[in-house]
């Protein structure tokens, strides 16, 4: 799991916890967003379950996180909480359904990607291990990662021609085109904040 801090004192939660989970079982998706939602308000906690196969790193999902409490702190959020919020930055979408048609999860999602707000540490490490044991996962940071496959699902995803790749790279290497998407997706998403 990756814990970070944010610098901005005056957001509404102080740190995130960014992992992801590999499950075998098929899940009843309701019954996991009413445990989810439980465990939520418990734990004083913002959690957000994600396709991890469209998170193009844990940056995404860190740059989204900054600019869905930005724009609660700002009063021009979308969304009526943050869950919901940070999947439109993480979709690059000012539509909710649009948000959780790309990037939401489902019965048939294996991988999950795992988002926790909060202002204890502790309380992070907490909830992710009752997570994990709801749905019987087992903690696989690398599904953040960008591979060939991940890298053409989010190209087609996200619209990214090309062009927009080679314009910003000097040489045509995998390991540099795995770069350089997640820049181009997390500024797409920024975009949304300037729509406003």
């Amino acid at each position: 799991m990756i814990v970070k801090k944010f610098i901005e004192n005056d957001l509404k939660y102080r740190l995130i916890g960014i992992t992801a989970i590999s499950i075998q079982k098929v899940i009843n998706i309701q019954d996991i967003f009413n445990r989810i939602k439980q465990i939520s308000n418990e734990s004083e906690c913002e959690i957000q379950l994600l396709n991890a196969n469209i998170v193009a790193t844990w940056e995404h999902i860190f740059f989204a996180a900054i600019n869905a409490l930005n724009s609660f702190k700002n009063g021009n959020n979308l969304a009526n909480n943050l869950s919901l919020e940070i999947l439109l930055y993480i979709a690059g979408t000012r539509q909710i359904k649009v948000a959780l048609k790309k990037v939401g999860i489902n019965n048939l999602i294996r991988e999950i990607a795992i988002v926790i707000f909060s202002n204890d540490e502790q309380m992070i490490y907490n909830v992710f291990e009752e997570i994990k044991r709801l749905l019987s996962g087992v903690e696989d940071i690398k599904l953040l990662e960008i591979n060939e496959k991940k890298f053409i699902n989010l190209i087609n995803l996200f619209n990214i021609n090309y062009s927009e790749i080679s314009n910003l790279i000097p040489e045509e290497s995998e390991e540099a085109k795995f770069q350089v998407i997640p820049k181009i997706i997390i500024d797409r998403g920024s975009m949304i904040a300037l729509e406003k």
